[in-house]
């Protein structure tokens, strides 16, 4: 299946980056195998979505250089299927456009002391035409035995404890007798001995994923994994998604669909603010007393700091507001998106307008609810917007028309739900939302339903994934 590549401009060269997947066949722990199958499906479609359109599968590191050497790309990041990345597809392109250098390794590269430097394959990225360059184009297994070659230059510094994690390594002048090689020394020596050299992975780029060593220990990387993907009780205090507001004052509602009576929005930054905002505008005078705000999500700790924001913040240093609350009362653990707050604050402080109405509007004279609920449970959606919405509209025999927005967000591609739910799963209730509220749409002459469009995330998906990974095909 071939897409196209995603293209970062790096000193005026454009260079066309794609991704490959790692197997991984010593997974110990069954149960966590088809977590990690599931999480990964979930990075997958997520890069596609982001611009990742160059994706490969392989058992080797020789075979998805392979591929991307056919398919004509600069570089490739392999990823060891096991990792969980919380921002690395999303946030890769802006390190390596403003931070790569050139260098044809970059990765983990570990001093093993008595045995030659270590290449982990956790995440790795090389320079695809610097391997097909190589007359000895391999990575270099595992040998025990004697070898003197020339010792690397590396670091005094570790990038943390036991002494082997040297934050540079570069080519030395002096021999040295190792006991043995380690995965990756031939690779690793190359590199060192080219134009640019390697490059050892910076804390900036290591805190964008966690690598959990499923074929190390089975429990433990199961109960690691688990720390991490049992997202339910965090909050996201800014959008990761991309986020638009028109910038004309808003005396009438800024998406073109009417009046809106209700806006249905999950927790999380200012996607209920901002729904509210663009549908229900700045109308206080023509149906104030109609228009309701409804927040829902399965994290209780989401809706109340949503609550609290919607009724503490004063519209204006976001990030200040929001670091000075949870710090004050210890949730700092609890806090999720911190890397988009700067962003967020720069396009509030953009958009004056939107300061006022909340400030103006929203804080005195807004309704909002505020509920606990399972998007993935349907029968329980269904009975709580019979009770809401659609039992109450039908017992009233009225003809005035209840126009409602629906705000999913990304609930359906998500880090916190994709362990327990593989894409095909998540793409099959994203349907069943989309089916119900047509029907309900039909059924209720006087209910008008309109629903983002991102509830029908990356149709395509299915066709990707079948494409690239095994495990779906059994």
């Amino acid at each position: 299946m071939q897409f196209s590549g995603i293209n970062h401009s790096i000193n005026n060269v454009d260079r066309k980056v794609g991704l490959g997947w790692l197997n991984n066949k010593k997974i110990k722990n069954p149960l966590y195998e088809q977590m990690i199958y599931n999480t990964t499906e979930f990075m997958s479609v997520n890069g596609w979505a982001v611009g990742w359109r160059d994706q490969y599968c392989g058992d080797s590191i020789e075979d998805l250089m392979s591929s991307a050497a056919a398919d004509g790309l600069d570089n490739i990041l392999i990823i060891k299927i096991g990792i969980i990345s919380t921002f690395l597809l999303e946030d890769f392109g802006d390190w390596l456009e403003n931070n790569y250098a050139g260098q044809v390794l970059c990765g983990h590269i570990l001093d093993k002391d008595n045995d030659y430097y270590e290449l982990h394959p956790q995440c790795l990225m090389i320079d695809v035409n610097w391997w097909k360059s190589l007359g000895d184009a391999v990575v270099g297994e595992e040998i025990t035995g004697e070898w003197t070659t020339t010792e690397p230059l590396r670091s005094t510094e570790n990038l943390h404890g036991g002494g082997y994690t040297p934050t540079w390594v570069s080519a030395g002048h002096t021999q040295r007798t190792y006991q043995g090689k380690k995965f990756g020394w031939r690779l690793i020596q190359q590199a060192l001995d080219s134009e640019t050299g390697a490059l050892v992975w910076p804390p900036e780029v290591r805190s964008m994923y966690t690598y959990t060593y499923p074929e190390v220990d089975g429990t433990k990387s199961l109960t690691d994994g688990l720390n991490i993907l049992r997202g339910s009780d965090g909050f996201y205090v800014a959008n990761t998604e991309n986020f638009s507001l028109m910038s004309n004052y808003p005396t009438t509602p800024t998406e073109p669909t009417g009046e809106v009576n209700h806006v249905v929005s999950m927790a999380g930054g200012m996607s209920g603010l901002f729904e509210s905002y663009k549908y229900q505008g700045y109308n206080r005078t023509a149906c104030i007393d109609k228009q309701y705000l409804y927040i829902m999500d399965t994290s209780r700790i989401a809706l109340s700091l949503t609550r609290t924001i919607h009724k503490k913040w004063n519209g204006v240093d976001y990030k200040k507001f929001i670091t000075e609350y949870t710090e004050e009362h210890n949730l700092q653990d609890l806090i999720k998106g911190n890397h988009r707050l700067d962003n967020l604050d720069r396009f509030i402080n953009s958009n004056p307008e939107f300061t006022r109405w909340f400030v103006e509007e929203f804080q005195p004279y807004s309704h909002v609810q505020y509920h606990c609920i399972d998007l993935f449970d349907m029968n329980s959606f269904k009975r709580k917007m019979e009770k809401m919405f659609w039992n109450p509209i039908r017992h009233e025999q009225t003809t005035e028309i209840y126009r409602v927005h629906f705000d999913f967000s990304n609930c359906y591609q998500f880090l916190h739900t994709s362990w327990i739910y593989n894409d095909t799963q998540r793409n099959q209730l994203r349907l069943d939302m989309l089916k119900y509220l047509e029907q309900i749409n039909m059924e209720v002459e006087v209910v008008d339903i309109n629903v983002k469009n991102n509830i029908s995330f990356v149709n395509t998906s299915s066709q990707l994934l079948d494409n690239l990974f095994s495990w779906r095909n059994k």
